[in-house]
């Protein structure tokens, strides 16, 4: 497993950047003005594929739990990540900030 924190930034960074694109702020989170973060520990297999994701700190709103998860498949495999070939596995905290804009 990859451990180093300089060869997990670039899968990490990349992964953050497509969930970034992909994420719309979910409805009902919003007509509350709910806010915050979610922390998820990320597992990619040395394709890109999600292995797994674990919720290691709740936003305190299932909605965006649920919803960072959603975004998370939908923005893998990450595809010519250089950093995973020849890796089996690479694991790392994502965290997932829900902010409304004011």
């Amino acid at each position: 497993m990859v451990t180093s924190k300089t060869q997990l930034q670039a899968p990490a960074r990349s992964l953050d950047q497509r969930m970034e694109a992909l994420k719309r702020y979910p409805g009902l989170a919003r007509r509350n003005g709910w806010e915050g973060m979610v922390l998820i520990k990320v597992v990619l297999g040395g394709d890109g594929h999600l292995l797994s994701a674990d919720i290691q700190q709740s936003s305190g709103y299932e909605t965006l739990d649920q919803d960072a998860l959603r975004v998370l498949r939908a923005a893998t495999p990450l595809k010519n990540e250089k950093i995973l070939v020849g890796q089996l596995q690479a694991a790392f905290m994502l965290p997932v900030p829900y902010r409304l804009q004011h």
